[in-house]
């Protein structure tokens, strides 16, 4: 498997702080899309008066409905088309039935997951999983694999969070190896596979050596 580079890093137009873990996996072909949060608007009358006379009120033209995001778990949301919404909840639904304690910092961590095109990251000042579509789909792998590995990128970005909200350093090596570790435990509780938690031991392992030190790599190129 070939190592994509991922790096942390404060968004250059929100100045928000960017928390990002990357490995590569080969990008299944996947339509993507956008959903809004935002339900239908709420029709309000409007009221016309006429001097002299008795004020009129006439009705608003309805709004049309707008598609709205997925509740995931009581504090999530998925925002993206009806593929990666299906496929985040089987995500989760994974990590809370296999790996209860992660999914607990998961959902206290992380408020929206989105899909975007490229370019992974956790923004932990809105608490907002950004997942591209190389980190959501792993071609090259079964579905039950691509589901897990899915589901194992949620729980790193979530310890980013997490470490975040009480106050701990969520950037650099030290984080990086501390949401690792996190990741593996998951993993070893999500499947009998060694696979990837072999792979994950690997970048703990190696996160002395600048050539797997993903996190310093530009965010354009960031995805697991």
């Amino acid at each position: 498997m070939d190592v994509s580079r991922l790096l942390a890093c404060r968004c250059s137009r929100r100045e928000f702080l960017v928390i990002t873990a990357g490995l590569l996996v080969a990008c299944k072909t996947s339509s993507e899309g956008t959903s809004t949060t935002a339900g239908p608007a709420a029709t309000q009358p409007g009221e016309a008066t006429v001097p002299g006379a008795t004020a009129t009120i006439e009705a608003a033209p309805t709004a049309t409905p707008q598609p709205t995001a997925t509740p995931a778990a009581p504090s999530i949301e998925i925002v993206g088309d009806d593929d990666f919404k299906a496929w985040t909840q089987r995500a989760l639904e994974m990590i809370q039935t296999r790996a209860a304690e992660a999914y607990a910092e998961v959902t206290a961590s992380i408020d929206i997951i989105e899909s975007v095109p490229a370019g992974s990251g956790m923004y932990v000042e809105e608490k907002r999983y950004a997942v591209g579509e190389q980190t959501a789909y792993a071609p090259g792998y079964d579905e039950a694999q691509q589901l897990i590995w899915y589901a194992g990128t949620i729980v790193h970005d979530a310890h980013h969070s997490a470490r975040y909200i009480r106050g701990d350093d969520p950037l650099g090596k030290d984080a990086e190896i501390a949401c690792l570790t996190v990741q593996k435990a998951a993993l070893e509780l999500m499947t009998d596979d060694p696979f990837f938690r072999d792979y994950v031991q690997g970048l703990i392992d190696g996160a002395d050596d600048p050539a797997n030190q993903y996190w310093n790599q530009p965010l354009e190129n960031r995805h697991w």
